[in-house]
């Protein structure tokens, strides 16, 4: 299992996608790319000493969902939050993925030459693989955030984790719904478990009915 973050260069100022301990060892790449101007959070698991690095060193601001800040805020300082889709820069959409985590949030950047879906942990790749795990969220949040993401356009899948040596996916419109639906149809059948001996289903987090 391989975490990393992103740096976006953008000739309006660059962004740092989630976060890495090893990101000050990149400090004098970091200067010759033009420094940092933004930084965004996925979620609560990414925080740590190298945000407030970040920002101490560049002075770049943090920012991730309001539901993330307490968390976040244990580990480095957060200087910024939002609550709803929108574009937190000209070129760049924070789209609420709750399920992994409340606060979950995927990155859509317009850039160059693409379009390209950060996902932090939301949706990672196992072996190439989609996949997702529910942590601090709940399962029907998870198919929510699924269908979300089905209805976006983009060419490359990042994520802030993976398995494997696969470490992005290139992808289109049918592809990212193929992928979608087999995801949602797996955690749809963990959600529903038949107990054969009484007819009655199981249904997470709230027992047999």
């Amino acid at each position: 299992m391989q975490t990393h973050a992103y740096v976006l260069r953008r000739p309006q100022g660059n962004a740092v996608l989630y976060s890495s301990s090893t990101l000050p060892s990149e400090a004098d790449w970091l200067r010759e790319a033009g420094g940092v101007d933004h930084q965004f959070l996925n979620h609560r698991d990414e925080a740590g000493p190298a945000c407030d690095w970040v920002f101490d060193t560049f002075g770049a601001p943090l920012h991730c969902h309001e539901l993330e800040r307490d968390a976040i805020g244990k580990q480095c300082t957060v200087h910024g939050t939002f609550r709803e889709e929108g574009y937190v820069l000209p070129d760049l959409l924070a789209i609420p993925t709750p399920g992994h985590c409340p606060g979950s949030t995927c990155y859509l950047w317009h850039g160059p030459d693409d379009d390209y879906l950060f996902t932090g942990d939301t949706v990672y790749l196992n072996e190439g693989r989609w996949e997702v795990y529910v942590s601090r969220g709940t399962t029907d949040e998870m198919i929510a955030s699924l269908n979300r993401i089905a209805k976006l356009r983009f060419g490359f899948l990042l994520p802030g984790l993976f398995i494997g040596d696969v470490k992005d996916a290139q992808t289109d419109t049918s592809d990212v719904r193929r992928q979608t639906d087999a995801i949602i149809s797996r955690l749809e059948q963990f959600l529903f478990r038949w107990n054969h001996s009484d007819g009655a289903y199981w249904r997470q987090g709230q027992g047999w009915r």
